[in-house]
């Protein structure tokens, strides 16, 4: 019985050991530790050691397992395989293993290293460049994932040592400051990019020379110093300076030199021959010269001074007409340079190349021009040449030059049609008349006085057809009108005018002012749309017409498709709101209503006029005619800041879109027209 009962006990004990010890204690992780940043694509895991037990890790990405490896018999696990990314966040733990048991530690996350950045670009100065400023900007391309560069700038290739080697640069470039570099060196430079990943290669090393230091003072040789008798054209020679690309060379008058007879730089050798027509004769001169190279001008010689003799004036200088051109008057007024020395010029015109024979050959006098006074024959090539005389001589012919004369004028042709004395014609007519073979296009002139005093049509048209726009014609009122035909000769004579009377027509005297165009005294003339809307729902357009407000907002306009009746006015201009006005107006045949919409706010519906001084003027700022002043005439605006001449942006009438104009679109934002509906 005693040794059941050991044998129980003994039972017990195994059975009590086995469930208390089999579980084995989890690891205690250790690295990378919790939330670690920038951990390498292949790292070492490490925890604590458990006695007797294998070891289970697993990596996750997410819920996904990436790694799930067993069997580990030591406390620490490296990973060999590719299996992270740059820049991720990673899960991990390691479990106990004993027997069938598993015990897991907590989970430790951590996130990888970003990716290492690409190696730049080096930009500017262009590999090799010569005559690099001291202070040069050196550029490179942004590289990718960088944060910081490093650049180094050296006297070698190898860059053993360096004149600049600057890091955390965040920017992809680098003003080199004065001082640092010197004339006519060659350096080598390169950069580098970084991150917390850690640092690309150097990009590869270019080079560039700074320019050299300026070349020192020339010396002088000829003409001597205070040599007379020096020809016009003189020789002006210096000695040779091994540094110096090219050389400046001045000849005054003055001594401090103030006025400059000969300015010439960029000479390559070490003599200039002054052209003739630069000096005067028995004039004393100063004459000076510099070298230059890439690093600039050096300083002037000595001043030399030198006495020119009188010689044969220069060949002068032809300068109208211009040389080959075409259509010129058969009067024309010749031009040419003025001569150094000449007392007098003579100039010649003929047919031919070689002067066999002339239309004009005369002499001036001391004037720089000649006109022909015997008219000179239609569509005819001329050459012309000029030389001039003094007391030592008459001086070499100038070049030669051509011009065509105009061609004739074209007839005159026959008006068709308004014929004359029609009546009842539309306020829109079609004007025609017959071609002039030789024209090219017509002039048109409608007036309401047979002396065409007062024109109110004055267009160049290419065919022999004109549809007048609406807007110049007011109804029941004599009109004339006549053609001329036009070539390169010129206008034709006008033919004989026609009378015709237009139809009967509503008239309206209108009276508004443009904001931003009325500067409180004149208003910038400009055209408007005034339409007339029917003065019950729905309000519909019934007629329109174009008015031009003259310097005082004043205009005339004529309708002709509305019936009798009342009717609102509808004012449109290209960049401001439309404006209604207040009540509906009658209009009547042969009549003329007036309406004044600048003398009080209430003249427009609603009120929606903008108060100027003692006057009151329609918003501007509605640059795409919406009836709204908002965004969408911002957009108008910015594409056509700092253009000219006529744009719809351009708020104040002053030909050009600028700040003015912005000051009247922001004041105004939110304004819209204000209908009746």
């Amino acid at each position: 019985m005693r040794k059941i009962y050991l044998l129980l006990a003994f039972l017990m004990f195994f059975i009590l050991n086995v469930s208390v010890y089999s579980q084995p204690q989890p690891p205690v992780l250790l690295s990378p530790p919790n939330n670690a940043t920038g951990v390498s694509l292949f790292p070492t895991f490490d925890w604590t050691d458990v006695s007797g037990v294998t070891y289970r890790i697993q990596i996750n990405e997410g819920v996904n397992v990436i790694l799930d490896v067993s069997n580990l018999t030591s406390s620490q696990y490296t990973l060999v395989t590719a299996l992270l990314s740059y820049g991720t966040q990673y899960y991990w733990r390691v479990a106990s293993v004993s027997g069938s048991n598993t015990t897991w530690s907590g989970y430790w996350y951590f996130t990888t290293q970003d990716m290492p950045p690409a190696i730049p670009t080096l930009v500017s100065p262009p590999n090799g460049t010569i005559n690099v400023s001291l202070t040069p900007t050196l550029n490179w391309n942004s590289a990718q994932y960088a944060q910081y560069y490093r650049l180094q700038v050296s006297t070698s290739s190898s860059f053993t040592s360096t004149v600049i080697d600057i890091s955390g640069l965040v920017n992809t470039g680098y003003v080199v400051p004065s001082g640092i570099l010197g004339n006519n060196v060659q350096y080598f430079w390169r950069v580098n990019a970084s991150n917390s990943g850690g640092t690309s290669d150097w990009s590869s090393a270019w080079n560039f020379t700074t320019i050299p230091a300026p070349p020192p003072a020339p010396t002088l040789v000829s003409p001597a110093n205070g040599n007379t008798n020096v020809s016009t054209t003189p020789t002006m020679t210096w000695n040779n300076l091994s540094t110096a690309t090219s050389y400046h060379l001045q000849i005054s008058q003055y001594s401090n030199f103030l006025s400059l007879a000969v300015d010439q730089s960029g000479i390559t050798g070490t003599s200039y021959s002054v052209p003739a027509g630069f000096l005067s004769g028995t004039t004393q001169y100063y004459w000076r010269v510099a070298g230059a190279n890439g690093g600039g001008q050096g300083n002037w010689s000595s001043i030399w001074n030198f006495t020119t003799i009188i010689g044969t004036p220069a060949a002068p200088i032809l300068t109208a007409p211009p040389d080959s051109s075409i259509g010129i008057s058969r009067n024309p007024v010749l031009t040419w340079n003025p001569v150094p020395n000449a007392n007098s010029y003579r100039v010649q015109v003929s047919t031919t190349p070689t002067f066999s024979s002339t239309v004009v050959n005369a002499v001036t006098g001391s004037s720089t021009q000649y006109t022909v006074t015997t008219a000179l024959n239609y569509n005819t090539m001329y050459y012309w040449r000029v030389n001039a005389t003094n007391a030592g001589g008459t001086g070499a012919w100038s070049s030669v030059w051509v011009f065509t004369t105009l061609v004739q004028p074209p007839s005159v042709p026959t008006l068709l049609t308004p014929a004359n004395n029609a009546t009842g014609v539309p306020l829109t007519p079609t004007f025609t008349w017959t071609t002039v073979p030789t024209a090219t296009s017509y002039r048109l002139q409608v007036s309401t006085s047979t002396s065409f005093s007062n024109i109110i049509v004055n267009v160049v048209q290419t065919g022999a057809s004109y549809v007048l726009p609406s807007g110049y014609l007011v109804g029941n009122t004599n009109y004339y009108w006549r053609v001329a035909a036009i070539n390169e000769g010129g206008q034709g004579n006008w033919a004989t005018y026609f009378h015709f009377t237009t139809q009967q027509s509503f008239t309206l005297n209108l009276k508004v002012y443009l904001e931003g165009f009325w500067n409180g005294t004149t208003q910038v003339r400009d055209t408007v749309r005034v339409s007339l809307a029917n003065s019950t729902s729905p309000y519909a357009i019934v007629d329109n017409s174009i008015a031009y407000l003259d310097e005082q907002g004043n205009a005339s306009i004529g309708f002709v498709n509305a019936p009798n009746g009342s009717y609102f006015v509808v004012v449109k201009h290209r960049n401001h709101l439309e404006t209604w006005s207040n009540t509906a107006m009658p209009f009547a045949t042969g009549s003329t209503t007036t309406f004044n919409f600048t003398d009080a706010a209430n003249k427009a519906y609603g009120s929606n006029m903008k108060q100027v001084g003692p006057v009151f003027v329609l918003y501007g700022g509605d640059a795409n005619t919406d009836g709204y002043v908002n965004g969408t005439d911002y957009t108008v605006f910015k594409s056509q800041f700092g253009l000219d001449r006529y744009k719809i942006a351009d708020f104040n009438g002053d030909d050009f879109v600028d700040g003015y104009d912005a000051l009247i679109l922001y004041a105004n934002l939110g304004k819209s027209y204000i209908r009746p509906y």
